[in-house]
C-alpha cells in the first residue's frame, strides 16, 4: 500500500502531444532528463553537449511551452513537477524508450541476479508480482533518494518471455565414439 501512495505522488503522465514531440524530437526528453538531475546544470549540458546560449534558450522555451518549466529570466527556471516520467504503455515514445532501454542493459556483461527456466506463473500472478516489485522499487528509490541512503543509480529490467525450452546448442547432431573417447580421458584426469 505505501509503495502505491509512494509511486502516485512521485508520477509524472506524459501527455498524448508531448509524448509525441518528444518521440519526434528525443533530444529534447533528454536535456528535460539532464536538466533535472540534482549533478547536471545548465551550464554543464552545454558544455557537454557543446550547445550555444541560443540552443538553450530554445530548449527551456520548448519545455515552457509543453508546461514543465516556468522560466524567470536567462537560464532560471523551476520545475512545475519532479515526479518520475510515466509513458502510455504502447505509445511510440514507450516504445522507443524501451528500445533504448533493452539496448543499454543488454550492453553490459552482467549476470541477471534472477534467471530461472520455465517456470509455471499465471497471468495474474506475473501481473502480481510486477506490481509488488515495481511498488518496492519506487518505495526504495524515494527513500534513497530523500535520505542520506544511496545515490547508486540502476536500471531495472524485469521480463517475462515464452517458456521455450533453452538449449545450449543449436542442434542435437550425429555424434561418434569421439564424444565417449572425450568423456572417457577428462574422468582419467
Amino acid at each position: 500500500m505505501r509503495g502505491k501512495q509512494l509511486q502516485q505522488e512521485n508520477e509524472q503522465f506524459i501527455t498524448d502531444i508531448n509524448s509525441e514531440i518528444f518521440h519526434q524530437y528525443p533530444y529534447l526528453f533528454d536535456f528535460l532528463y539532464l536538466l533535472r538531475r540534482k549533478e547536471w546544470s545548465p551550464q554543464d549540458i552545454a558544455s557537454k553537449y557543446q550547445l550555444t546560449h541560443t540552443s538553450i534558450t530554445l530548449y527551456f522555451r520548448a519545455l515552457e511551452m509543453m508546461d514543465y518549466i516556468e522560466l524567470k529570466g536567462d537560464d532560471q527556471y523551476r520545475f512545475k513537477d519532479q515526479g518520475r516520467f510515466i509513458f502510455e504503455e504502447g505509445s511510440k515514445l514507450d516504445t522507443l524508450f524501451a528500445k533504448r532501454f533493452r539496448d543499454e542493459v543488454f550492453s553490459h556483461d552482467v549476470r541477471p541476479p534472477i534467471c530461472m527456466g520455465r517456470i509455471a506463473i499465471t497471468e495474474e500472478q506475473e501481473e502480481k508480482l510486477a506490481n509488488e516489485v515495481y511498488n518496492k522499487l519506487i518505495e526504495f528509490d524515494v527513500q534513497n533518494k530523500s535520505g542520506e541512503g544511496s545515490k547508486r543509480l540502476r536500471n531495472v529490467l524485469m521480463t517475462y518471455t515464452p517458456g521455450n525450452q533453452i538449449f545450449l546448442s543449436d542442434t542435437i547432431p550425429n555424434i561418434d565414439g569421439e564424444l565417449l573417447k572425450a568423456i572417457s580421458m577428462a574422468n582419467e584426469k
